[in-house]
């Protein structure tokens, strides 16, 4: 009952009646519906892939597309099911335990450092170059205001 609580808690009120609204906004226009659920399908479909693909590059071909994307998708059930410390263990111990039957235990480990790779590194190198793209064109912007 403290009033810098009581200035949080507004803010928070407020914060979520915003986010209410826009649900509603989702809801209410089925294109933006549809939109979210195709990026959500595209974003699943390439991270069920990445195992398939790593798994390949290792030459592994015991597994057909279909099983690989099944098995990633179990993979990833069976990580947010486990306790997680730190977004570290889960991952690594349903990779192994779903794709080493299919392949050896050294090639499975190594389609891991090479799905880790992809799922952290990649997006991660992505977003640097697209933050200094959004940063240099906002500095221009900037630069011509102030040359006004």
């Amino acid at each position: 009952h403290k009033p810098k609580w009581a200035a949080r808690r507004k803010k928070w009120a407020g914060s979520l009646t915003q986010l209410n609204r826009e649900a509603k906004k989702v809801l209410l226009v089925p294109s933006l519906a549809v939109k979210g659920i195709a990026v959500s399908l595209a974003k699943l479909f390439v991270l069920y892939t990445i195992p398939y693909a790593a798994l390949r590059l290792l030459g592994c071909t015991a597994l057909a597309f279909e099983q690989a994307q099944l098995l990633a998708a179990l993979m990833l059930l069976i990580t947010n099911a486990l306790p997680n410390v730190a977004g570290v263990g889960p991952m690594e111990f349903a990779f192994l335990l779903l794709f080493a039957p299919w392949s050896d235990t050294t090639v499975a480990s190594s389609a891991l450092v090479l799905y880790r790779v992809a799922t952290y590194f990649f997006p991660f190198l992505l977003s640097v170059i697209v933050f200094l793209c959004e940063e240099n064109r906002s500095l221009k912007g900037f630069d011509a205001q102030s040359a006004e």
